[in-house]
């Protein structure tokens, strides 16, 4: 056995061999297709696509072999590989180079081989197509022609895979056809027949009938019919319009193929020649002969190689391939059609000239291209031209030529044999793929989230630099490393490890240790909490490259969300419970109580001159003393009980697994406390006091509405008894009756504001002088509430309860709006010379009522609010001084008057008048009905007069009972008057006649 020498060219060969990419890939049908159609065309039991590279050769395809390799010293193509064309060894026992080769010695039992070296476009001869047989044998030139055709096919088809795998969307291989030269099997007998046109006798020989499967007997006796009933119904009339033209002499002879069933069920195609050897005296065929061959192998040899031809048109068609000749002596380029749509020209142009050729060129390249093929004529490199053209409507277009060169004797070239294919959808699929590359790594390097992309087997490939900044470790150093050694994750809560990070982000939808709150532990201990998302990275196969992984550092979200969370439960002020959370915890221990039986005691507290603390100091100082008291508080509770601010000055305590009699002692010692504070603001010393309410939780308790309600009405009473003091809830209780009592009028307010279930009455104001009689109707609105049954409720019964329970604002709203639509029908605002209407203290200590009234007026028209007078008592006004003076500059700027009603009976001196700035004084009805009895009420009322002078206000005397009252607030000086004497309440709706008046 002789080996082969290495090729001259073989390092070079064996990287072009490496480029291609496709050593010990999977079979592919384009390559196998190649094998078959060589194994049919030349008759062989065995056809490969062998590789030869250093140490063996590889079949990428084979057909009648199972082995997949065979080392290159045994290899028959290693010898093909060394010349360009077909090496034929046609009896390998007989050839001293292969005699004593395993490979004919032994298994497979090579007697014959053929191979055609796969040439690249770049001279190098990578490996071969090629056939063996076990028996010797020989080629023909047309079988030596196709081979080496099918491995120029297996060559571009080679270099077309290697493109597409280099451009991701290019997929340009070249399928080679299976099939393309189907078998095509000689005659292997002819059947013959005669047939009697005019009576249907027909005689077969016996080779006839073995075409179908039959013994000739078993036919017999026959007919033309029996030939009929076996023939395919569609080839039967074609065979019909046949004969018809041989009959009537237009075709010499009747030839034509068909169908026919076969014994075993099949369809046998026939070839079937006859001719009209008789005809009768009128000219009429009379008898036929003819013969029947069995052309199935032909015709499915023809169909499969038809098929082959489409395919192989279709890989060109596919791949945008198109084929030329260049003849280098004559400078005469060969052109197939698709060459001509490559460049843009007609297909019906002329060929071309080389330079004719080279004016296509875009001219940036043309001296290049020209260059590169003169070295390739020369014989200096292969051909492999990438160039732009310009097509005639201005299309710049990019292009691939890739060609073999013919030599002659002397080894020069003499023409080149190419393809050439555009290029122009791959090169700008590059170029965006290179632009997307560059715009997705600047993404990836400057977004806000950690991005770790790993390989297949989890090891990490890249971090961008968040991910370097959260883990602690840079690209480079984690780069090959195991992503759970980078990347270590922990349940937020529990501390423990996460494990399967890489299976989490392969396989998404299975289920992932990943739930739940999740920290990153990085590279120095420091713990972040992290949002994890993971992802496989496929290609466009869908098979799986490796995984990304991204983290987004929450942190400060979960921080902000526990802030959210305590904000929502504690008060903002002290940082105690809120009365929400108070309520939900409160719940809970009600619910233990009625499963368990546990007793627990519920405190409620209502701080004692607080308010005092508020008016004098201000708001800001009131919150101090509310940060004191709740840190005094504080060290009162157990850290198992709960104590909260329920709002404003007041607090509550659940103290949990405590009897009433334990929390008594806790009450104490907060009154204990409470009594020792003094708390000190700008050289003043306030002492606070608390009121509070007791009620035991147990498994009788209510529900948490009930509970809630008994300790309220419990403090309520603690107050109410003398302040500072304790008060333990029970059911029986007098001063907790009298608490439920109030309750329950809070509610009868609230269901007749809800029903509209309250009237207006007025009671009339009169002149007492020419001067201010304005010649309109003066009163003042009084509000009534009316029961289901349409009685009447006097206002001492539930006034108290609407302050007491904060329904004041919403009643008096009502007050006003009645009030102003009354003023707003027909021409009332023009007979109406003032409408006095009240307002609470808890209104003007409503900065929500107060802004709502201003809005009101301010939409009202200026002469309806002229009309409106609002009353306010001078003891509200006094304690609330800097609010009131400027609600009341609100009112007095949109145009209504302002009264102070009760004068004289909140205050020692009369200095705020000069911040309060009102239109009329209501003197106190105290002082009114005295001052003919008592000398110093006399002088007060005469006092108050003069005040209201120098301010130059008007001024009412109120509870005028009497003639004599009546006349002695004349003489006084009085601008007008109220009271029994002068006129009742009255409904508001009856006064409509009266004020016409």
């Amino acid at each position: 056995m002789i080996p082969a020498p290495h090729p001259v060219d073989e390092a070079a060969r064996l990287a072009a061999l490496r480029r291609l990419g496709v050593l010990d890939t999977p079979a592919e049908p384009g390559f196998d297709e190649l094998v078959a159609a060589a194994a049919a065309v030349c008759g062989t039991p065995i056809a490969l696509v062998s590789l030869v590279d250093e140490e063996r050769q590889w079949f990428k395809a084979r057909v009648g072999l199972t082995a997949e390799q065979t080392p290159r010293d045994l290899a028959f193509c290693a010898h093909a590989i060394l010349g360009p064309d077909v090496l034929e060894v046609r009896d390998a026992s007989a050839d001293a180079r292969f005699a004593d080769n395993p490979l004919v010695t032994g298994d497979p039992g090579i007697q014959f081989y053929a191979g055609a070296p796969i040439q690249l476009a770049d001279g190098s001869r990578v490996g071969t197509l090629c056939v063996i047989d076990r028996v010797p044998r020989a080629l023909d030139a047309h079988q030596r022609a196709v081979l080496q055709q099918l491995s120029r096919a297996a060559s571009a088809a080679l270099e077309l895979r290697r493109d597409a795998r280099h451009h991701a969307e290019q997929s340009a291989e070249l399928r080679a056809e299976r099939d393309y030269l189907s078998s095509v099997i000689e005659s292997t007998g002819v059947g013959t027949w005669r047939w009697n046109i005019a009576t249907g006798a027909t005689r077969f020989n016996e080779r006839w009938a073995e075409i179908l499967g039959y013994a000739l007997y078993e036919l017999e006796p026959t007919t033309v019919e029996t030939w009929t009933q076996l023939v395919h119904p569609t080839d039967l009339q074609r065979a019909d319009e046949r004969l018809r033209r041989h009959f009537d002499g237009i075709d010499e002879r009747f030839e034509c193929e068909l169908r026919a069933r076969h014994r075993r069920g099949h369809w046998v195609w026939i070839r079937t020649v006859g001719r009209v050897l008789t005809r009768t005296s009128a000219g009429q065929p009379e008898w036929m002969f003819g013969t029947h061959v069995d052309c199935t192998h032909e015709v499915e040899g023809r169909e499969a190689l038809q098929r082959a031809r489409q395919r192989l048109e279709l890989a060109l068609e596919g791949g945008n391939l198109a084929v030329w000749e260049y003849d280098v002596r004559g400078n005469y380029l060969s052109w197939e059609r698709r060459i001509f749509q490559l460049y843009g020209l007609p297909e019906d142009a002329s060929d071309l000239s080389y330079d004719e050729w080279l004016t296509l060129i875009h001219p940036d390249d043309r001296a290049r291209v020209a260059h590169e093929v003169s070295e390739v004529v020369e014989g200096r490199k292969p051909y492999d031209i990438k160039f732009r053209i310009i097509r005639p409507d201005g299309c710049v277009r990019y292009m691939r030529s890739a060609a073999r060169a013919s030599l002659n004797s002397m080894g020069r070239v003499v023409a080149l044999l190419g393809t050439t294919w555009d290029m122009t959808d791959v090169f700008e699929l590059g170029s965006e793929l290179e632009r997307q590359h560059e715009l997705m790594h600047v993404t990836l390097q400057s977004i806000g989230e950690a991005v770790i992309t790993t390989d297949p087997f989890g090891l990490i490939t890249w971090l961008n630099p968040v991910a370097e900044r959260l883990t602690g470790w840079r690209s480079a150093e984690a780069n090959g490393r195991l992503l759970e050694d980078v990347v270590q994750l922990v349940n937020e809560e529990s501390g423990l490890p996460l494990h399967n990070l890489l299976g989490s982000c392969l396989d998404p939808v299975a289920p992932s240790e990943l739930q739940g709150p999740v920290a990153l532990v990085s590279r120095t201990g420091q713990r972040l909490a992290v949002e994890e998302t993971g992802a496989p990275l496929r290609d466009a196969e869908g098979q799986v490259l490796g995984a990304v992984l991204v983290l987004r550092d929450v942190s400060e979200q979960h921080r902000l969300n526990r802030e959210m969370s305590h904000r929502a439960k504690h008060d903002a002020l002290t940082d105690l419970v809120n009365r929400q959370e108070f309520e939900l915890r409160l719940a809970r221990v009600l619910e233990q109580s009625k499963v368990h039986g546990t007793l627990h005691t519920l405190l409620y507290l209502d701080l004692d001159q607080f308010k005092l603390v508020n008016d004098a100091c201000g708001h800001a100082v009131g919150d101090e003393l509310l940060k004191q008291l709740a840190q005094m508080f504080r060290t009162l509770v157990r850290s198992r009980d709960t104590l909260a601010r329920m709002g404003g000055d007041e607090f509550g305590m659940i103290l949990e697994q405590c009897s009433s009699s334990q929390a008594l002692r806790v009450a104490q010692q907060i009154y204990e406390r409470m009594d020792a504070f003094r708390f000190e603001h700008d050289g003043r010393r306030f002492r606070i006091g608390a009121s509070i309410g007791l009620v035991q939780v147990d498994g009788d308790s209510g529900d948490l509405a009930a509970v809630i309600k008994a300790a309220d009405a419990a403090c309520y009473a603690a107050k109410e008894a003398g302040r500072n003091r304790v008060h333990v809830w029970n059911e029986g209780d007098r001063a907790i009756r009298e608490r439920s009592g109030d309750m329950a009028w809070a509610t009868r307010i609230t269901q007749a504001l809800d029903d509209d279930r309250f009237v207006l009455y007025v009671q009339p104001i009169l002149p007492l002088g020419a001067s201010t009689d304005s010649g309109g109707w003066n009163g003042e609105a009084l509000v009534r509430m009316l029961n289901a049954d349409g009685s009447l409720v006097p206002p001492g019964a539930f006034l108290p309860a609407a302050e007491r329970f904060g329904l004041a604002p919403r009643l008096d709203q009502w007050v006003v709006r009645e009030s102003i639509r009354w003023l707003s029908e027909g021409e009332r605002a023009e007979q109406v010379a003032s409408l006095h209407v009240n307002l609470s203290a808890c209104s003007l200590a409503d900065t929500n009522f107060c802004d709502a009234l201003l809005a009101e007026l301010a939409d009202l028209a200026p002469r309806l609010c002229a009309k409106l007078c609002f009353e306010i008592t001078e003891t509200v006004a006094i304690a609330n001084l800097t609010e009131v003076a400027s609600f009341v500059n609100g009112l007095r700027e949109l145009g209504a008057c302002v009264a102070l009603d009760d004068f004289g009976a909140g205050a020692s001196h009369f200095g705020y008048l000069k911040s309060l700035k009102v239109d009329i004084i209501k003197v106190d009805g105290q002082f009114i009905k005295g001052m003919l009895q008592d000398p110093v009420d006399d002088v007060s009322v005469r006092g108050f007069l003069e005040v209201a002078r120098v301010l130059g206000v008007r001024t009412v005397a109120e509870f005028v009972d009497s003639e004599a009252v009546l006349e002695r607030c004349r003489e006084l000086g009085f601008d007008f008057a109220q009271g029994y004497f002068l006129g009742r309440p009255e409904p508001m709706a009856d006064l409509a006649a009266a004020v016409a008046q």
